[in-house]
């Protein structure tokens, strides 16, 4: 009897463990979108999550993570007093650890309601297979910096749904501007074909800064 007992109240401690939600800091993984859906950034930005993505808010940053989970976008919304500053605000709160070196960087034109737009890519070794990449762009008296870190197959299996991120997020004050749904889908095709035959994230961002205003 006293066995049965003791192994009872080991079971409901267990199972009591195994349902307490994670600590601060440490949030539960999201449940993967059963459809591509609307989000918001943390400063109120839109953007469309992907079906089959998790979405997960820490702090500053919205964290993207495609089905395979090896790979993520992050966006991050923050004060800064120039890009490059945000840049480093971005990365301490994202990945701290990060030492790939940088590449290059290119300014765009402003567009779609943001402005300071300018990219950083950064080298990584072939060994690592993966891409890494940087967007910063302003709104609001908000940057607003974006993190493409992600395995090459993954980006190429999955460019169509990065290009509907990137290419349907706006600021909140233009969030209303939207592509008609016939040209979303043809850039998309068009984006999913460059990105297989282009693995740097620079080449793949100039493709979205390249998609006309509507």
């Amino acid at each position: 009897m006293h066995t049965t007992t003791v192994l009872l109240a080991a079971f409901l401690t267990l199972q009591q463990a195994a349902t307490t939600s994670a600590p601060p800091g440490q949030p539960a993984a999201a449940d993967a979108l059963s459809a591509d859906s609307p989000r918001t950034t943390v400063a109120g930005n839109t953007f469309i999550a992907p079906a089959g993505w998790r979405v997960e808010v820490k702090g500053q940053m919205t964290l993207l993570t495609p089905p395979e989970g090896d790979s993520h976008i992050a966006l991050i919304d923050l004060k800064a007093s120039d890009a490059d500053s945000a840049v480093k605000a971005a990365w301490a709160t994202y990945r701290p650890d990060a030492t790939w070196p940088l590449k290059v960087t290119n300014d765009f034109p402003d567009k779609d309601g943001w402005t300071k737009l300018r990219d950083y890519t950064y080298q990584t070794s072939p060994n690592e297979k993966r891409d890494v990449g940087v967007s910063t762009m302003r709104a609001n008296d908000m940057w607003t910096v974006t993190i493409y870190d992600m395995a090459q197959a993954v980006g190429e299996k999955r460019g169509a749904q990065v290009a509907l991120i990137f290419g349907r997020l706006f600021p909140r004050a233009t969030s209303a501007r939207r592509l008609p749904e016939s040209r979303r889908r043809n850039w998309a095709r068009a984006t999913s074909r460059r990105s297989r035959h282009s693995s740097r994230p620079g080449v793949r961002s100039s493709v979205y800064r390249a998609l006309p205003s509507v």
